[in-house]
């Protein structure tokens, strides 16, 4: 996994400097840092995550990683363990999940009903934080996951940030789009 993750970030170093300058991509000049939350954020999520965190949001406390299912992160796993552990070390500013791609095959209600009771027993151990979902890219097989986390950001304390509007290849952004969703949580908090 690690190898994986360091041929993610040197292929977005790679496609930072192609496309610098490109209309279709970030320049330095607006590859600029978001502005610091009061308090850190609670990262949870698979490959987009991942990135997030290096490219934007290095301050966060996260437990990511790419090619998970939300299964990953119940309770009774490992990396939710992990993630319920951090969940103690705030005070945090928010909960950010980055999660779906690699559950398009789960009925959005039964996706909708986990990720409610992953967001429950966060906020059993840190407090009732507000969630901010990030919104995963429009492709058919996530259909399913895009309507669940509508669902689920619909209820109070939660909300959903778009990224419809960013570059991307395939489900993964171009690196100044992180910059874009980390300032696009940041503003979204109260």
């Amino acid at each position: 996994m690690a190898k994986l993750h360091s041929v993610m970030l040197a292929a977005l170093c790679l496609t930072l400097t192609a496309c610098a300058g490109s209309p279709t991509g970030p320049t330095p000049a607006t590859m600029s840092p978001a502005p610091m939350p009061t308090a850190p954020l609670l990262l949870f999520g698979q490959s987009n995550a991942v990135l997030l965190r290096d490219l934007a949001l290095p301050q966060s406390i996260n437990v990511v990683q790419g090619g998970t299912s939300l299964s990953a992160w119940a309770a009774d796993q490992p990396l939710g363990q992990e993630l319920l552990q951090d969940a103690t070390h705030g005070p945090f500013a928010a909960i950010v999940v980055w999660q779906g791609e690699a559950d398009g095959t789960w009925p959005t209600p039964v996706y909708a009903e986990a990720l409610r009771a992953i967001l429950r027993d966060i906020r059993g151990r840190a407090g009732n934080l507000p969630a901010r979902i990030i919104e995963i890219a429009d492709e058919p097989s996530l259909a399913p996951v895009r309507a669940a986390h509508r669902l689920v950001a619909a209820d109070p304390g939660n909300a959903l940030i778009p990224t419809a509007d960013l570059p991307r290849d395939g489900v993964h952004f171009l690196p100044g789009a992180y910059l874009d969703v980390a300032q696009r949580v940041y503003r979204s908090l109260p």
